[in-house]
């Protein structure tokens, strides 16, 4: 009985020097007898993405009819040819099993290829936000969408997304994200009657200092509402005055009155 003919050929051009040629990178690799183990490890090393949908075909044809016909290895078999998605291949009528298994075969082959389809602008844009929000919510360096492993994760998700430079996010993204969020803090706290203040001094591990100042405050419903409204250096001495004119300036740039602040809780690095 023939051996089946191996569905990593779904990817590759048979050639007639007993090699098969890489339709993603346009390689050449030794396929002698039929041994297609060059051409496997060559999809699970450079194309992970689509050695992922070799093993979704490879699973889908354990499932086909044991009665189907076998296909062979022999090297000189024309393989079917993905590049042309003419009408003739939506049109072919099988006449026979074999016929039946071929049709298959380029119809698995297309549903493959449609994966690599570059995403629309607003479905790609989408995906963009969420990395950036991803980005600020866990603190990541924008050197992570360059990473190797980060690359490799969006290219199994959606191979059809191009990850924009990290230099997208720190000029674009992560700042128009944060103008959103101070818009929507302003909003909150400025519908607030009114608004009680905690101060913060500390030291980084750059031994440089900062002052951070939070405003509470409970909304219609009853709910408190807290906000982190400043962490800014503090680089003059910790007198009223410059602590003074630091929290002013903080609440005028939230275009919140000193009126509506009703108390405010400090530390021992304040006084």
């Amino acid at each position: 009985m023939p051996r089946r003919r191996s569905k990593v050929w779904n990817f590759f051009t048979k050639l007639n020097n007993n090699q098969g040629r890489c339709l993603k990178c346009k390689n050449n690799f030794e396929a002698k007898g039929g041994n297609t183990s060059n051409l496997i490890n060559h999809l699970r090393i450079h194309h992970p993405n689509i050695h992922l949908e070799f093993l979704n075909i490879k699973d889908q044809d354990n499932s086909f009819n044991k009665n189907d016909l076998n296909e062979t290895d022999d090297i000189s078999d024309p393989p079917c040819d993905i590049a042309n998605d003419s009408a003739e291949h939506h049109e072919l009528v099988p006449l026979n099993s074999s016929a039946n298994l071929v049709h298959k075969s380029c119809t698995l082959k297309q549903q493959s290829m449609n994966i690599y389809k570059k995403l629309d602008k607003t479905t790609s844009e989408k995906y963009t936000n969420a990395i950036a929000y991803w980005i600020a919510t866990d603190m990541q360096p924008y050197r992570s969408v360059s990473k190797q492993g980060f690359k490799h994760l969006m290219s199994v998700i959606c191979p059809g997304y191009t990850i924009p430079s990290r230099q997208v996010f720190a000029d674009n993204k992560i700042p128009a994200l944060y103008f959103e969020v101070k818009r929507r803090i302003k909003q909150e706290l400025n519908s607030a009657q009114f608004l009680s203040l905690t101060f913060d001094c500390w030291t980084s591990n750059a031994q440089q200092p900062y002052i951070g100042i939070t405003a509470h405050s409970i909304n219609s419903d009853w709910i408190l509402q807290t906000h982190c409204v400043t962490c800014t250096i503090l680089d003059v001495d910790h007198t009223a005055i410059n602590l003074k004119d630091i929290i002013e300036s903080t609440l005028k740039d939230l275009n919140i009155p000193v009126s509506k602040v009703s108390a405010a809780t400090t530390d021992n690095a304040l006084m």
